[in-house]
């Protein structure tokens, strides 16, 4: 009896204190930012068999993104911002082996368009990544 009334305890006064089972709970800006960079990682990897795969993936990205920015405006620039980085970045070592997408290309620029400039403005210019054919 004692451990069922110490399990009803811990539920009732523990976990809300904990903040978990909170409907407005949102992740930290960290969770934001390691999920640029998984997302990130992925996507300049990507190599899909088709263009309507590769248009599908674009398509998927797109609908997060949005709807990060309705859910949780601060989550989605951490999260653009950092992915303007991280591409940035890889622009800068990517060369003829390394062949993207149009859709990959056109994010790219999205990114680096709608990150919080001034945080980039330092960083060297990058040259176009090449478009597959």
């Amino acid at each position: 009896m004692k451990v069922k009334m110490f399990n009803i305890l811990w539920v009732v006064f523990l976990v809300p204190a904990l903040g978990f089972g909170q409907g407005n709970h949102q992740p930290s800006l960290s969770f934001y930012q390691q999920l640029a960079k998984k997302d990130a990682s992925y996507e300049q990897g990507l190599n899909l068999p088709s263009s309507v795969d590769d248009d599908d993936f674009w398509k998927d990205q797109q609908i997060f993104e949005e709807q990060l920015l309705a859910k949780n405006p601060e989550g989605y620039r951490t999260y653009i911002n950092k992915k303007a980085e991280l591409y940035r970045i890889h622009e800068l070592s990517c060369d003829e082996s390394c062949r993207h997408g149009e859709r990959f290309v056109l994010k790219s620029q999205f990114y680096k368009e709608h990150a919080a400039t001034a945080q980039y403005a330092s960083l060297p210019q990058t040259k176009k990544p090449q478009i597959k054919n």
